[in-house]
């Protein structure tokens, strides 16, 4: 095989781009290539666990916008949805227009060493669910025009998409442990440059806060670097991690939808230091966990958020429980409180869940394929039973900038939120409600590139964030503060 190159062990990292680029074998294309054979690759979408729903199906679902309507009420077909084709900004309704593309097209994973693979293996690929960059819903049409072809060749017109796309082309790479040519790697660093503005999408562009300021200095934080590995073996969605405040070097995180009601303490390094059952609640869809005040002074909280559903309910459950002391091995935490939080403009899907340190308010942030996420609050430190929330403000973060994750520094001065390829900082006004800062152009810090993003947390005493993805002993990213 000819020409063959790697970008070492270490991460190299565009300042410009504000990504660290993972290690990819650079490798031409072998004269002696096998040709490409679909019907080796996806002869038909699998169903992989057997409720009549396919690969496909399954997908339209999850990236409607609204409740998909099925064909009859075996709920096996979906006909209608609300799909936002990222590739050229346009809406799709008809599942007959729609098209459940992927990222990297079969033909293309197979030319980069997928054709080394066994046939059980190029259908695990074609299927692949649990990466949500490997499947994306958009129009025929344009998954017709892109066809096989790579970046080098090929680009959505809708230039706003070009940094999450070109990122997203590197974790599926990189997962699968596919190689790209050097044409293409080129095309995807033009690309990756426009991350620093957001492409075409000027509502991404960043401002500078206070100098010396807790935002201005998370925006000026080194590469992000390794700072350990999740461990358990039971951690392979996490969606969301917050360090104690009380206990230096613990972090609380939880896994996503399909876990049981429970929490997990790591050392900083992922190592396991006890599993936590929440005693008295459910597990429908966990996304968020938090570190605040609560009804007793002086006391450290956890919240954790059952938040998530795809935009299906108009009420959420948060889950408040005194922060225990890691024993080790752990045990079950009582004296649980059920907040019951209600949308005051219908339902939402949610994954970012935060607590303002001062005053006890309890934040919620919706989850919008446009970017146009809404922030909501609670008034205060509120008991158990219903609560509707207040509407804050209306996001506007460009086009495909989900908000999968966010926190609230310790000292209530700066907001973090993240989507799957980018951090934004917010400033808290000096003496202003922490609902102002929504109003304040974010910065933008480092982001490394991870296979699924869901967690993001500021460090305890300001000094940094660490940010943690979905999938089995994930790395755990950090970066430092000035």
């Amino acid at each position: 095989m000819a020409g063959v190159c790697a970008f070492g062990g270490a991460l190299t990292f565009d300042r410009a781009a504000s990504v660290p680029l993972p290690p990819l074998s650079i490798r031409a294309i072998p004269d002696d290539l096998p040709a490409f054979d679909r019907a080796t690759w996806l002869p038909n979408w699998q169903d992989a666990d057997g409720d009549c729903q396919d690969a496909r199906t399954e997908v339209l679902i999850a990236e409607s916008r609204s409740p998909v309507a099925f064909r009859d009420s075996g709920h096996c077909e979906v006909v209608r949805g609300d799909w936002f084709n990222r590739y050229n900004g346009t809406i799709v309704r008809s599942a007959s227009r729609a098209a459940v593309d992927h990222l990297v097209p079969l033909a293309n994973a197979h030319s980069s060493g997928g054709w080394e693979w066994s046939t059980a293996k190029k259908r695990q690929y074609a299927n692949d669910l649990r990466r949500t960059a490997v499947l994306i819903a958009v129009s025929a049409s344009s998954s017709t025009a892109k066809g096989g072809r790579g970046p080098d060749d090929w680009k959505p017109s809708n230039r706003a998409y070009w940094c999450t796309y070109a990122q997203n082309w590197v974790k599926v790479k990189q997962a699968w442990g596919l190689s790209a040519t050097s044409v293409e790697w080129h095309s995807l660093r033009a690309m990756l440059d426009t991350c620093a503005t957001g492409g075409a999408t000027p509502t991404t562009s960043t401002t500078s806060p206070g100098a010396g300021s807790t935002a201005a200095r998370l925006c000026s934080a080194g590469i992000p670097t390794m700072q350990g590995t999740v461990q358990p073996n039971e951690l392979i969605e996490i969606s969301g991690v917050v360090p104690s405040r009380r206990h230096p070097g613990i972090l609380w995180v939880h896994n996503d939808s399909g876990d049981t009601p429970r929490l997990f303490a790591l050392n900083a390094t992922g190592a396991a230091r006890g599993v936590y059952p929440v005693q008295g609640t459910t597990a429908f869809d966990w996304e968020g966990i938090a570190i605040g005040p609560g009804p007793q002074g002086g006391v450290d909280y956890l919240y954790v958020g059952d938040i998530g559903g795809s935009a299906l309910r108009t009420g959420i459950q948060v889950y408040r429980v005194r922060e225990p002391t890691p024993s080790g091995s752990g045990s079950t935490l009582a004296g649980v409180e059920t907040l019951q939080l209600e949308y005051p403009d219908g339902p939402r899907d949610a994954e970012a869940l935060m607590v303002d340190p001062q005053s006890g308010d309890v934040y919620v942030v919706s989850k919008a394929m446009n970017g146009a996420s809404r922030v909501y609050r609670t008034a205060g430190i509120v008991g158990a039973g219903p609560t509707t929330m207040q509407f804050v403000r209306e996001l506007a973060l460009g086009s495909g900038v989900m908000v999968t994750a966010g926190d609230i520094s310790p000292n209530g001065t700066a907001v973090i939120l993240r989507s799957y390829a980018r951090v934004h900082v917010f400033a808290r006004p000096v003496g202003q409600p922490l609902s102002t800062a929504f109003a304040q152009i974010p910065c933008d810090a480092p982001a490394p590139i991870e296979i699924q993003g869901e967690a993001i947390a500021i460090d305890a005493d300001n000094g940094g964030y660490l940010t943690m993805s979905e999938g089995w002993h994930e790395p755990i990213w950090h970066a430092d503060a000035p």
